[in-house]
C-alpha cells in the first residue's frame, strides 16, 4: 500500500470511487432494497486494487453475481470485468467478502430467491474512466431455494461462469 500514502486515507475514500451496487438493486424488476451494514473501507479499497493496474494507471471495474448466505454476507462470482486480464474482477470479488447486508436486506433476498447484481469500480481522480465490458454482464435468473443451507448457492455460482 505503500504507492497509495500519498493519497492519504480520506481522499482515497472519494478517489477509488467504490460503487456497491445500491441504486442497481431497486425498484426495476421487483426486487428488494438491497441495504448494506457493512462496507469495505477505503484502506480495503486500495489494499484490493490491483497493483499492475494502478502502477500502469489504469482505472477497472467488475460485475459480480451473488447469493446472499445466512450470515448476511455475500457468495460472489465474477460476470464481467473491464479491462481484461488486470485482475478487477478477483478484486472484487474478494473485497466483496467484507459486505454485510442488514438482517432485513439479508432476509428480503433470501427470500426473493434471485442472485444480486453487484458492480465494483475501481477508479482514481488521476485515472481514466474504465472502460466499458466487452459484452453486457448478466448475473443468472434461476432461483435458488433459500431453506437449503449454503452449499447451494455456491452450486449455483460455479454454474454461472
Amino acid at each position: 500500500m505503500r504507492r497509495r500514502n500519498a493519497i492519504g486515507a480520506a481522499a482515497l475514500a472519494a478517489a477509488l470511487g467504490l460503487a456497491l451496487g445500491a441504486s442497481a438493486q431497486t425498484g426495476a424488476g421487483g426486487e428488494p432494497a438491497l441495504d448494506f451494514r457493512v462496507r469495505p473501507t477505503p484502506e480495503a479499497v486500495a489494499a484490493f486494487f490491483p497493483a499492475d493496474a494502478y502502477n500502469q494507471g489504469l482505472a477497472g471495474r467488475a460485475m459480480l453475481c451473488c447469493l446472499v448466505t445466512t450470515t448476511a454476507s455475500l457468495q460472489c462470482a465474477v460476470v464481467a470485468e473491464a479491462p481484461a486480464g488486470f485482475g478487477f474482477g478477483e478484486a472484487a470479488r474478494r473485497l466483496s467478502l467484507e459486505v454485510r447486508l442488514t438482517p432485513q436486506s439479508a432476509r428480503a433476498w433470501r427470500e426473493f430467491g434471485e442472485p444480486v447484481r453487484l458492480p465494483i469500480s475501481f477508479s482514481n481522480p488521476r485515472f481514466a474512466p474504465p472502460p466499458p465490458y466487452d459484452y453486457t454482464p448478466r448475473c443468472g435468473t434461476r432461483t435458488y431455494d433459500p431453506t437449503q443451507d449454503d452449499s447451494a448457492a455456491e452450486e449455483l455460482l460455479s454454474a454461472e461462469r
